[in-house]
């Protein structure tokens, strides 16, 4: 589980991570959040070493077009399959993700956001996410795939002045804690570590 407070960078590093280890390995994206261009134009921002507002707008100097096209170039040669559905399940995403280890090899997953799959809609927060979490573990460990899903954190971990986030801020059910092997969080400071 990838967590942190909103605007610290949890689906850029995501796609960053899932870029890196499409180099190794073939591997899936599901980008509930985000359009497919949107994570394209974050994997070439982050390959390129590029402002993603520059590749939007178009506006690059003749040094960005040499790493624009070289980020294109590498990232088009990457075994990553990537959907920007909306209506995914854990149950239509382990099938997917069935499908694509049976016909491409894949080995992990990354998933943005996980509290936006439709598992359990009509449901409070809590259920939601218990379903979402477990079906997800569920797959990977099936599957014997490694998966990656972004998380938001509830609003007292967004409005929380403590300095080290805890695993009581995450999003709507425990459940998620307990299904997770690592979670990790970002934060928008960084913490004066004690001379002792």
């Amino acid at each position: 589980i990838l967590s942190g407070v909103p605007g610290v960078g949890k689906s850029m590093l995501a796609m960053q991570m899932a870029a890196q280890m499409g180099r190794s390995a073939p591997g899936a994206i599901y980008s509930i959040e985000m359009s497919g261009k949107a994570v394209a134009r974050r994997l070439i921002s982050g390959m390129g070493s590029i402002d993603t507002r520059a590749i939007k707008t178009g506006k690059l100097d003749d040094s960005q077009w040499g790493s624009f096209v070289k980020a294109v170039d590498t990232l088009s040669q990457l075994p990553i399959y990537m959907s920007d559905g909306s209506n995914w399940t854990t149950t239509s995403l382990r099938a997917d993700l069935s499908r694509l280890k049976a016909q491409h090899g894949i080995k992990w997953f990354v998933l943005d956001y996980l509290y936006l799959l439709n598992d359990g809609v009509g449901s409070d927060e809590i259920e939601r996410t218990s379903l979402a979490s477990k079906g997800l573990k569920r797959a990977a460990r099936e599957l014997d795939l490694a998966g990656i899903a972004v998380h938001s954190m509830n609003k007292a971990g967004m409005n929380e002045s403590s300095d080290i986030p805890s695993q009581g801020q995450l999003r709507g059910s425990g459940q998620v804690v307990y299904d997770a092997d690592l979670i990790t969080f970002l934060t928008p400071y960084s913490r004066k570590l004690d001379k002792d």
